[in-house]
């Protein structure tokens, strides 16, 4: 086989050509990435200084005071119902016969029942 200079200096150069487009691609990447960042803050620091005094809360967050209505507490007596019943049973004891048991074959589990 017969080699030329042409193809000695292929081989030797082999590593660059792979490895050269791709640092070139990182430095690429990390160059765009600052030049990202320098405009961001220099758009950032032309944008208006938020106000400093506390804002108006939206008409959704206002509390009864703000809208002058009476709270829930004033509002109600003792003797009106509040429309549900708050109603809880104590748990039954699980046998401790060892038998595993398995989740249908509670009485109060809270799944659907088939």
């Amino acid at each position: 086989m017969m080699r030329s200079p042409s193809t000695d200096l292929a081989v030797t150069k082999d590593l660059l050509v792979g490895v050269g487009p791709f640092v070139v691609g990182v430095v690429i990447v990390i160059a765009l990435g600052f030049l990202a960042l320098h405009y961001g803050r220099r758009r950032r620091e032309k944008e208006p200084v938020p106000p400093q005094t506390p804002q108006p809360r939206g008409a959704a967050w206002r509390t009864r005071e703000q809208y002058g209505e009476p709270t829930s507490v004033e509002q109600r007596s003792p003797e009106v119902e509040s429309g549900y019943e708050d109603v809880s049973r104590p748990a039954e004891e699980v046998p401790r016969d060892g038998r595993r048991r398995r989740p249908q074959e509670f009485r109060d589990y809270p799944g659907p029942r088939t």
